[in-house]
């Protein structure tokens, strides 16, 4: 039996990506240059079944957590299911409604 896949907001210069030089094994060539803001700093990442599938940035705001996606594709409904749950994870932990701009 094969468990639902799990998305995971990571944050900026997360071990998952930053300790390798190699990240083709979790991130499409294609798109490393998303994951870089400049001056070496590394963007907080959205993982989806393993793979780096977009980027992502939040805002607190009086009891509320604000996430802002930025995927590298359009996410498939078990993808969006999956990240809203992440989401809501990091809400939950941070005791802070989730809104999406």
């Amino acid at each position: 039996m094969k468990s639902s896949p799990r998305a995971y907001l990571l944050p900026p210069f997360d071990e998952y990506t930053v300790a390798y030089k190699d990240r083709s094994a979790v991130l499409d060539p294609k798109y490393a240059r998303h994951l870089h803001t400049g001056n070496g700093i590394f963007s907080p990442i959205i993982v989806f079944d393993g793979q780096v599938v977009g980027t992502w940035k939040r805002a607190l705001k009086k009891g509320a957590l604000a996430i802002a996606l930025s995927p590298f594709d359009k996410l498939s409904q078990a993808a969006t299911r999956a990240v809203e749950a992440a989401a809501q994870r990091y809400g939950d932990f941070l005791g802070a409604s989730v809104v999406w701009p």
